[in-house]
């Protein structure tokens, strides 16, 4: 069946709703007067009730039959002229089931029971009325199954987009080695060499790491929180070699949720390498980072040094992160600027999740 149109739901919707609209329907002009004037019998109750429901099912069946073939040929209507092709085409066959159905009901008899022959028309009319109610009532019914499963085929295509989106976002921020990384690491390589060369190799090795950690992530959206500590870790120290002691950083962790917990990849070294790009320090007045946990919540935090003029831009990164987070796990970020403080906590969480559709 095509995907498109929700066929089993439209069946079992008919199914649910034929004997209620049966009843209320054709009842109203068949079973009611047949029972009032002939007294009550269950045999014929029941009979009459599998009748009613068996006609209208088969009336959602004919217009389901409809609704696919103009789906597959690619055939659009107008809302009136489904309408009105529901109306030509399903009276058809139901009118001769009917025909073959009700001569065991001697309905001409019944009819001239209630009605002299002058009247019997009019109760054909009647019925004939009825039976476009129903399917007026079907139609309704299902174009309102098939316009939620069309609202809920958008929302899921744009939150796949919107998740492509975010990934894209991400593989930016996962190629965020910028040139000027590159270049402030050879830089002090460099530096280093002409320095001290056992610096200058633990630099360079601290580097290979960093660059192979990073790489090996590949398309990755999670990472254990051991993994994303020893990337921040090694970025960290580079950096320590960089400035000196006018970069001071604690890690506090508790070994136990290093192997247990997880965070979405890059996590906490954007939020270090933030705070690294966008404070002004020196030996005098250093940058003092830390990282805490606490609670299942991973707390940046860093003292405040701002540089006059910033590199890129702060919020970018930290509404990508917010969003990724909300993605993945339904929880957002938590920022605090106070008391000459700027943190950033983020939930660990337990387990490595997928992208979450049109939350």
């Amino acid at each position: 069946m095509d995907p498109l149109i929700p066929v089993k739901k439209l069946f079992r919707l008919g199914l649910m709703t034929s004997p209620v609209i049966g009843v209320l329907a054709l009842g109203t002009v068949s079973i009611v007067p047949y029972f009032f004037l002939r007294g009550f019998n269950p045999k014929y109750l029941f009979l009459f009730l599998f009748v009613v429901s068996g006609v209208v099912f088969s009336f959602w069946s004919i217009n389901i039959g409809i609704t696919v073939w103009l789906n597959r040929r690619g055939i659009k209507l107008s809302p009136v002229k489904r309408y009105v092709l529901s109306y030509l085409v399903i009276p058809m066959p139901i009118l001769i089931i009917r025909l073959i159905a009700l001569q065991y009901f001697e309905e001409r008899t019944f009819l001239n029971e209630i009605a002299p022959d002058k009247t019997i028309f009019f109760f054909y009319i009647m019925r004939f009325c009825i039976m476009f109610s129903i399917i007026t009532i079907i139609q309704v019914l299902q174009d309102l199954v098939l316009i939620r499963e069309n609202k809920a085929r958008i929302e899921l295509e744009n939150a796949e987009l919107k998740v492509r989106n975010i990934e894209a976002l991400n593989q930016q921020l996962k190629q965020q080695i910028h040139p000027h990384f590159l270049f402030n690491s050879l830089n002090t390589l460099k530096a280093l060499i002409n320095r001290n060369q056992e610096d200058a190799g633990n630099y360079l090795v601290k580097l290979s790491d960093f660059l192979r950690t990073n790489i090996s992530l590949g398309q990755a959206n999670m990472v254990s929180l051991k993994e994303e500590v020893n990337l921040s870790t090694d970025y960290l120290e580079m950096q320590k070699m960089r400035f000196g002691d006018a970069l001071q950083f604690r890690i506090n962790i508790p070994e136990s949720k290093l192997h247990t917990g997880f965070v979405p990849v890059l996590a906490l070294q954007i939020l270090l390498e933030n705070a690294v790009k966008h404070n002004a320090f020196t030996l005098e007045s250093p940058l003092e980072l830390k990282v805490a946990f606490l609670d299942d919540w991973v707390t940046v935090s860093n003292n405040l040094r701002p540089k006059q003029t910033m590199e890129g831009s702060l919020g970018f990164g930290l509404a990508n992160l917010n969003e990724r987070y909300h993605l993945l796990s339904g929880e957002e970020i938590s920022i605090r600027n106070a008391d000459g403080v700027f943190a950033v906590s983020i939930k660990v969480l337990s387990s490595v999740v997928s992208p979450k559709f049109g939350s």
